[in-house]
């Protein structure tokens, strides 16, 4: 997975990134609905990296 914002790259198998500052991403409640995949964000705070 890409992040166009940035460019960094993220393996979709273990959220790590591989291209970009050493960081990875965080696992979230997801469910696909009519060939959409919704994510659970409710309690998600932000997390930015200075």
């Amino acid at each position: 997975m890409t992040c166009t914002h940035h460019d960094w790259e993220f393996s979709g198998e273990s959220g790590d990134c591989i291209k970009g500052k050493p960081c990875a991403l965080a696992e979230h409640p997801l469910k696909i609905e009519n060939g959409e995949v919704l994510v659970d964000t409710a309690d998600i705070t932000p997390c930015r990296l200075a």
